[in-house]
Parts: structure tokens; C-alpha cells; sequence
């Protein structure tokens, strides 16, 4: 089921960014991030244009859906070994998870 949104993919875009932007330099101990199946960050990625690239699609791919970090998990819930970082999933701050997540 695809999520509905109000939000354009530009001012997602534009959100997103301006977040990493100021969190790179406030992060601290104790700061909360979340895990995004990367299939899914790539995806939203591509729907708002994060990456300027070349081999753009020829027509703009519509919204990912909800995030399903369930290729991450064992069928207990649990996290499956020998996760990587930019390959299986990617780290968001709390502040961006959030932001996901409603649209």
C-alpha cells in the first residue's frame, strides 16, 4: 500500500538535508538514530532527487511507501548478523526517522 502525502518530494528533500546539515556539527552522547533498510533509503532517495546524478530515471519514480526495515530482522525480531552500514541500512537521526516516517 503506497503512503499518501501532502509533502512534496522537494520540501522532503530540502528538510532532510537542512537536518543532516545542522545535526552533523550537534551531535552528542545519548543522541537517538534509527536504522532505514538502505533498498528503502534508495528509493526515497530517487523519489525526491536526493543525488544529483546522470542516469536519472526517465520518469520520476513515485513515493516508497512506508518503511519496511524487515529485511533487517530474524522472524524473532532481532537484528540479523553481519549487517553493513551503506550496503543493508543506513543511520538516520531520531529527528529525520520522524520525518520519515509521517510522510
Amino acid at each position: 500500500m503506497e503512503v499518501e502525502t501532502s509533502v512534496s518530494p522537494e520540501t522532503q528533500k530540502k528538510h532532510v538535508a537542512d537536518l543532516f546539515a545542522s545535526l552533523q556539527y550537534e551531535s552528542k552522547i545519548g543522541d537517538e538514530y534509527f536504522l532505514v533498510s538502505w533498498p528503502w533509503w534508495v528509493k526515497w532517495k530517487a523519489y525526491v532527487n536526493y543525488d544529483d546524478y546522470e542516469d536519472k530515471p526517465k520518469e520520476p519514480p513515485g513515493p516508497p511507501g512506508r518503511i519496511d526495515n524487515s529485511d533487517l530482522l530474524e522472524a524473532d525480531g532481532t537484528l540479523k548478523p553481519a549487517l553493513m552500514e551503506n550496503i543493508h541500512y543506513y543511520i538516520v537521526p531520531a529527528e529525520i526517522w520522524k520525518l520519515l516516517v509521517e510522510w
